[in-house]
């Protein structure tokens, strides 16, 4: 898998999954989901293929390469999609890189994207490690207008504490 990975991530496309406002069912954004469909193995899930860039060091390059191509898409559809939110997955180990924060900050730009329809999804283990440097990403985030979304609430180191340090724009209940 690694290896296939390796030389195939380019053929890794985004898929939007709606997300709607649970008040009257409109239309409020997608978030963008790592699709994989291999020639050989077919259908490759993403906990499969992420967990290995994570565990190999590709997670960045990857998230570079799906960052890309969402907001390409995005960017694409123009007057189409003023205002939708659209939510980015990052990992930890994205969030945790010292430049995320202006490399995502310069896909933007170069997709014709505002960062206000912009919304990266975190979990609160992406917040643990090097606490500093996490808090100085998403302080660059809010100053840029970029929204975080705290995902995976409830399903282990989710804490009120996080809640409250944090600006959330919302928050994803996690499946147990």
């Amino acid at each position: 898998m690694v290896r296939a990975l390796e030389r195939r991530s380019g053929e890794i496309g985004v898929h939007f999954q709606p997300i709607h406002r649970i008040a009257d069912g409109a239309l409020v954004g997608a978030e963008a989901l790592a699709r994989w469909r291999h020639p050989d193995l077919g259908p490759v899930g993403p906990t499969e293929f992420i967990t290995a860039a994570e565990r190999t060091g590709n997670i960045r390059e990857l998230g570079r390469h799906l960052f890309r191509v969402a907001l390409g898409q995005v960017g694409a559809g123009g007057g189409a999609v003023d205002g939708l939110l659209f939510n980015l997955n990052v990992a930890p180990l994205q969030l945790q890189h010292e430049g995320f924060a202006q490399e995502l900050l310069e896909q933007l730009s170069a997709a014709r994207v505002r960062p206000a329809q912009v919304a990266c999804e975190l979990t609160e283990s992406a917040l643990l490690g090097d606490e500093a440097r996490a808090e100085r990403t998403m302080r660059e985030l809010d100053e840029a207008g970029v929204s975080k979304v705290l995902a995976d609430f409830g399903t282990g180191y989710a804490s009120l504490r996080t809640l409250l340090r944090h600006a959330f724009r919302g928050i994803k209940i996690g499946r147990q």
